[in-house]
């Protein structure tokens, strides 16, 4: 029997912005920042969501 396999649930990120993250521009501070935290609303899968909210919405409707 071989080796067991990584699946990942998600395809890899592109290669674009893989370029951007070598050992030498993180060292130099070179790397892309993360985007900022949104802070209003936000629309997924169809349902707009704010980011004030204090529960989990259900997924039923």
């Amino acid at each position: 029997m071989g080796e067991p396999q990584q699946v990942s649930a998600l395809p890899p990120p592109p290669m674009q912005y893989i370029k951007e993250y070598t050992d030498e521009n993180i060292q130099e501070g070179l790397a892309p920042k993360p985007p900022p935290p949104i802070k209003d609303s936000y629309m997924m899968f169809g349902n707009q969501f704010q980011c004030d909210d204090l529960i989990i919405r259900p997924l039923e409707s």
